[in-house]
């Protein structure tokens, strides 16, 4: 993504590529909705390039002025798109598809956090309309929702109104699901070239028209049309063929090489035939074999039994909680974990998410009632915040080695990093130099190794390449 938005590739000067890498900068002096309709440079970009155009008009041949006059038309085609009479109620229309209220449209971009910064980011990106966007897990932007799980066996809450969550209730909530499914449609719609990459299948389904696919093992990039479901169809196809075509050009090699190691010193006949065989198999070699398919690896991301704990784990007793000076965000809240499912929270921003998770943690106490934990009960937490569990100038073997698991050899500690994605080089690279997603990978090998009874993990599919 950032090659071909520096241009490393041959890309005609003349496209227009916009991308998103970074959020809006927080600043005092500009709202959220004139950083969306902030494009005095490109409107003063764009004329300078049109009297160009016209001056050089005049000179031109006939050929010439026919690719001159498309070139106009295109630049004052852009230039209607960014007047200023349309572009307030099109800005305004974005921001509030991202989740933005009216209010929030008035705020300056300094008041925001980095997520919502981001928004802004993502909204002036779909704005401007580029003829090139590149957009990196777009739905990662729209995280405003917080989620959690919690490894329990019903739940109850009490406050203004009743939230029941059955024993059998398993799911995750990661984003701000009005914005994701708004951008989908969105983009769905775009007209102009759009390349990004995206870990969510529903959202590649829907917005996609081609897949493009890095082969690791080769290294080379494959192309295939359609959404996502066609790819995984195409793929599976094309790899059975090429796996047969592999097999029988293996076979044939082994048969090939049996027989010239048999032959090849018996009788005058046979020593021929042995090296005809040879110079088969030679140009074989040399017309280049079928490569066997890549395979994806599987990962087993189960986690060690922290052995039986009497219920409840966790009892939660009439709790209510408010900050100093706040307003009250629970009353009365009452229910008990156990070990036997698993539960999301999810809400709005400032609902009180976090604060629940702090309360049964212990790092925050209740104005009202009380929370009791069995005395052996192990809690471990995934965070967004999830790299203050690492050394981040140590490789994941050493910071095991000499932080978690001093006792144990170095083999008992490579399938335990290996388990959950971190293998082979990345295991003796320092951590700094690793990406999100790899660190996040070695912050699930630390909870698997601390055997937790009760996993809370808030937001664990969002890092960049998780």
């Amino acid at each position: 993504m950032k090659a071909l938005a520096a241009r490393s590739i041959p890309i005609p000067s003349a496209l227009d590529i916009y991308f998103l890498d970074s959020e809006y900068p927080a600043r005092n002096d500009i709202t959220a909705l004139e950083a969306v309709m902030e494009s005095n440079d490109e409107i003063a970009h764009l004329e300078a390039k049109a009297n160009a155009l016209n001056e050089a008009m005049a000179e031109a041949d006939e050929d010439q002025q026919i690719d001159i006059q498309a070139s106009l038309e295109a630049i004052y085609a852009r230039l209607d798109q960014l007047d200023a009479s349309t572009a307030e109620a099109r800005a305004t229309s974005i921001l509030h598809g991202l989740g933005f209220t009216t209010a929030m449209m008035s705020m300056k971009t300094c008041e925001f956090s980095g997520g919502w910064r981001m928004r802004v980011s993502l909204a002036r990106a779909l704005f401007l309309e580029p003829e090139f966007l590149l957009l990196d897990e777009p739905t990662n932007h729209l995280v405003s929702v917080q989620s959690v799980y919690i490894s329990c066996d019903s739940i109850s809450i009490s406050c203004s109104r009743s939230l029941q969550i059955n024993s059998s209730f398993l799911y995750h909530f990661v984003q701000d699901m009005d914005a994701v499914l708004w951008l989908e449609d969105y983009l769905s719609n775009w007209t102009k070239i759009l390349f990004f990459v995206c870990h969510s299948q529903d959202f590649m389904n829907s917005v996609c028209t081609h897949i493009v696919r890095l082969d690791m093992t080769y290294k080379k990039l494959r192309y295939y049309s359609g959404n996502y479901d066609t790819y995984v169809q195409t793929r599976r196809d094309q790899d059975m063929v090429q796996m047969r075509q592999y097999d029988a050009e293996q076979r044939d090699i082994a048969e090939i090489k049996d027989f010239i190691a048999r032959f090849g010193h018996g009788t005058v006949k046979m020593v021929r035939q042995a090296q005809a065989r040879e110079k088969l198999l030679q140009k074989k070699l040399e017309a280049g074999l079928t490569n066997k398919p890549e395979v994806d690896p599987q990962w087993d991301w189960s986690f060690p039994d922290a052995g039986q704990l009497p219920v409840p784990v966790l009892a939660i007793e009439n709790v209510s909680f408010a900050y100093p000076g706040g307003k009250e965000l629970y009353s009365c809240v009452d229910f008990g974990v156990d070990l036997q499912t698993r539960v999301a929270l999810v809400g709005p921003n400032g609902a009180g998410k976090t604060t629940l998770i702090k309360l049964m943690t212990g790092d925050l106490t209740p104005t009202k009632g009380q929370i009791k934990k069995n005395m052996h009960l192990k809690i471990s937490r995934f965070t967004q915040h999830f790299e203050e569990k690492l050394d981040l100038t140590m490789t994941p073997l050493d910071f095991f080695k000499q932080k978690l698991m001093p006792e144990e050899p170095i083999e008992r500690i490579r399938p335990l990093l290996g388990r959950y994605g971190c293998t082979g080089d990345q295991q003796q690279q320092v951590m700094g130099q690793l990406s999100a997603g790899q660190k996040a990978r070695i912050v699930f090998a630390i909870i698997a190794h601390e055997k937790p009874h009760l996993l809370l993990l808030d937001e664990p599919t969002v890092s960049e390449d998780y």
